[in-house]
């Protein structure tokens, strides 16, 4: 089954039945928890690019400045990807996106 390392990105091919691999990339051995489903860490960039442009699209500094205070000003690529492989992290840009649009009931 095809995976992604959280730490660096290469692609592994994880198998069933096996409590860890070796990721030459990171050059250390890694756990099935280390890793991320290729499908999923796509829609997670996905997301992540699509809620930060409409936070800088909002025409809302109140909004705008919450935003930034977790999404980097600028992201960059890496910024995108880094919050995407972490799954703490990309729930609380999702979590503070979903606040951010209901508060004061903004819909644009």
């Amino acid at each position: 089954m095809e995976r992604l390392c959280r730490d660096c990105g290469n692609k592994i091919n994880f198998k069933y039945g096996k409590e860890t691999i070796y990721c030459t990339a990171c050059e250390k051995e890694i756990t099935y928890n280390d890793t991320i489903a290729p499908w999923t860490f796509e829609i997670r960039m996905a997301q992540l690019k699509a809620m930060h442009e409409l936070m800088c699209n909002a025409n809302d500094e109140e909004l705008y400045m919450s935003w930034i205070c977790l999404m980097p000003d600028g992201a960059t690529e890496e910024d995108f990807k880094d919050i995407a492989f972490d799954d703490d992290l990309y729930n609380e840009c999702f979590d503070l996106f979903v606040d951010l649009i209901k508060y004061k009931g903004n819909r644009w």
